[in-house]
Formats: C-alpha cells, sequence, structure tokens
C-alpha cells in the first residue's frame, strides 16, 4: 500500500474551547472521500 504524499494539518481552539463539532465535519470529509485521515491525536495543555 502506497502512502504519499502525507500533510499534516494542526487545528488549535482558543483557550479551552474545544466542543467536538469538528469531528462531525472531519467525518463527513472522510465519508466523501474529500480526505483520508491515517491518525488523530488530541492534545490538551494542562
Amino acid at each position: 500500500m502506497a502512502v504519499g504524499p502525507v500533510e499534516h494539518l494542526v487545528i488549535a481552539f482558543p483557550g479551552s474551547g474545544f466542543t467536538g463539532s469538528v469531528v462531525p465535519v472531519l467525518a463527513d470529509a472522510v465519508a466523501s472521500g474529500a480526505v483520508r485521515a491515517r491518525d488523530l491525536a488530541f492534545v490538551r495543555r494542562a
């Protein structure tokens, strides 16, 4: 299975403003074939 080109996307949310509202939008983009998500990581500063 060939993989590439690989790009990274970093999304920042102001303060602790992550509500999860981006998850359904990302799922729709993957389902439509517009993007392929190989790995996701959610990181939060303490």
